[in-house]
């Protein structure tokens, strides 16, 4: 059964006005012009007209025949989205299939790649072969797509290796290797897979390898890999630009970066391109990398609580000097030492941190406390209520990062009944700051003060289950104050259930097209 709905035939009469009134206008609609014209335009825009009675009342009536109209909308708009959903849903497949089928094959051997890249460490790469199943077309592109068969994993048969090598030609290829025993259950149920064999295929294209992801690396993966240790010492890997060395969390971490296992893949040999790195549970050294790297991931996670010496990371992370993007996540984390040299990191305009179950906040503090980015333009920060005392500590240095521009601030709910003013921190940042996009699910914040002032020109607000009608006009309230110009590009506020719909509409009234709000 569908929706029904009944619109008046006043509403009708006046929707079909303000509808000509748009074609006159060539299909322009906005509130001035298309409807408080057809409403009371006249009167709002003189005061001294509402000293009558007759006035309020014709104001009055206007408003009700526009609010009836609204309503006839919301109807023809309801049934048209369901209306809409019942034809996608018979049309879609259909249309999918044409669509595709009649792409050229150059958009159509794109798609592919997209399908192809290989965000899962754990599991090989089987869409190629998949896509060139369905049917001759299908084939014919996905063998003249060389990249979406430079994915070669170690869980892969020697003849599929072989035969993915063959149909990517001279492309770059992608090496995944992956010690996790639940993938290697499901694709080699008879035996354990052996790197062995891996290394001995693939290294006849060395000079190929232009990514390189190792992942759950266990102690017996670390005595293989060590293994081929003069396959990668005698061998200069020009063309190597991504690295991941993600070591398995119930493993002990390492402890210094000159044990064998580490020295194997992040030391010694040399790669003197590679711009993006992403380690797991592997302190960075000064020696691992060139001057190049720009990107870096590091995971300290594990299973159980450890000391990690950041001294040895800062220190590797200082002689980094194009270091672009820095991206750092905690969970069952503490540090040897208290305090920690100072750490300028002079290009990094990228920083997010992510801090988990388990750490200890202390350990947190000290490393940012050494943390010197001047050129520091984007932060986000994804943290536990039970850690907001990091929060606080870090949101109050601004001198240490005097060009934040954006700050992107993500609180998962906790049982700790810890609170800290987390509006007001945020609020008295750094003066440099312009962008905010807080997401504070079942956080109390405290009302700002009435004479706070932020130059921010876009904010964004998801999920601030504290945010009501007073403490988003305050927010406002001082928006405008840092902003003579009315500067202010966009303001979003998506299912924040406290703030009420009339607020939503004086602020619609305030920013017309620049506010984005969703209940």
């Amino acid at each position: 059964m569908y929706t029904r709905a009944y619109i008046e035939t006043s509403a009708l009469e006046h929707l079909f006005t303000t509808l000509n009134l748009v074609k006159e206008q060539n299909g322009i609609v906005d509130t001035e012009r298309t409807w408080l014209r057809c409403s009371a335009s006249d009167l709002l825009q003189d005061d001294h007209s509402l000293d009558s009675s007759h006035s309020v009342d014709k104001l009055h009536s206007n408003l009700l025949e526009l609010v009836a109209t609204e309503r006839a909308l919301r109807s023809l708009l309801r049934t048209a989205e369901e209306a809409v959903a019942v034809l996608q849903e018979k049309c879609e497949p259909l249309l999918c299939q044409r669509g595709v089928q009649s792409l050229p094959d150059e958009i159509l051997g794109r798609i592919f790649e997209l399908g192809c890249e290989a965000d899962d460490y754990h599991c090989p790469c089987v869409h190629p072969v998949t896509i060139s199943h369905v049917n001759q077309r299908f084939r014919m592109v996905a063998l003249a797509s060389p990249r979406i068969w430079s994915f070669l994993h170690n869980a892969q048969h020697n003849d599929q290796l072989q035969t993915y090598i063959t149909r990517s030609k001279t492309t770059g290829l992608t090496l995944l290797v992956s010690y996790d025993d639940a993938m290697n259950e499901l694709h080699h149920p008879k035996g354990e897979i052996s790197l062995t064999n891996f290394f001995d295929i693939v290294s006849g294209e060395i000079d190929r390898w232009k990514d390189i992801r190792l992942s759950a690396i266990c102690d017996d993966a670390l005595n293989e890999l060590y293994g081929h240790r003069d396959l990668f010492l005698r061998h200069k890997f020009h063309r190597l630009s991504n690295l991941a060395y993600l070591r398995a969390g119930e493993q002990k971490p390492l402890a210094r970066s000159g044990d064998p296992d580490t020295r194997l893949f992040l030391t010694e040999w040399l790669k003197p391109n590679v711009h993006s790195f992403h380690g797991r549970n592997v302190p960075l050294d000064a020696s691992m990398f060139g001057a190049c790297l720009a990107t870096c991931h590091l995971e300290f996670v594990t299973l159980e609580q450890h000391d990690w010496n950041m001294q040895v990371v800062l220190g590797g992370l200082s002689s980094l000097p194009n270091l672009d993007s820095l991206s750092l996540t905690f969970e069952n984390f503490s540090s040897t030492l208290h305090k920690l040299p100072s750490t300028k990191l002079p290009k990094l305009r990228s920083l997010s941190t992510s801090i988990s179950i388990s750490v200890n906040l202390h350990s947190i503090s000290w490393i940012f406390d050494a943390l010197d980015l001047p050129q520091l333009w984007s932060h986000s920060i994804e943290i536990r209520t039970d850690a907001l005392g990091y929060l606080e500590d870090i949101l109050q240095k601004p001198q240490s990062r005097p060009n934040l521009y954006t700050l992107r601030l993500l609180i998962h709910p906790s049982n700790c009944s810890r609170k800290i003013d987390v509006l007001s921190n945020v609020m008295t940042i750094a003066s440099s700051l312009r962008e905010v996009h807080l997401q504070i699910p079942g956080l109390i914040v405290s009302l700002p003060r009435r004479d706070s002032t932020v130059a921010w020109n876009t904010a964004c607000f998801e999920r601030c289950d504290g945010f009501d009608d007073r403490v988003i006009q305050r927010i406002v309230e001082a928006i405008r104050r840092g902003n003579e110009k009315d500067q202010i590009h966009e303001l979003q506020i998506k299912h924040c259930p406290r703030i009420s719909h009339r607020a939503l509409q004086r602020l619609l009234v305030q920013f017309g097209h620049r506010l984005k709000y969703q209940i």
